[in-house]
């Protein structure tokens, strides 16, 4: 039995948009709260692009 899980998503795999995310969050952060519900395959901070800085609230 394979444990592993795939590299690639299901095609019923959702796409989900989450605001509201604190700026001190980073990636590493974010994948391991949504990590406790399943893979992650991809995760993006939007990001100023002036400054780099998340674009996340205060």
């Amino acid at each position: 039995m394979n444990t592993t899980a795939p590299t690639e998503p299901d095609t019923d795999t959702i796409k989900m948009f989450v605001g509201q995310i604190p700026r001190s969050m980073d990636e590493k952060d974010l994948r391991q709260m949504f990590e406790e519900f399943g893979p992650v395959y991809q995760l993006n901070v939007l990001r100023d692009r002036a400054t780099g800085q998340s674009r996340g609230t205060l």
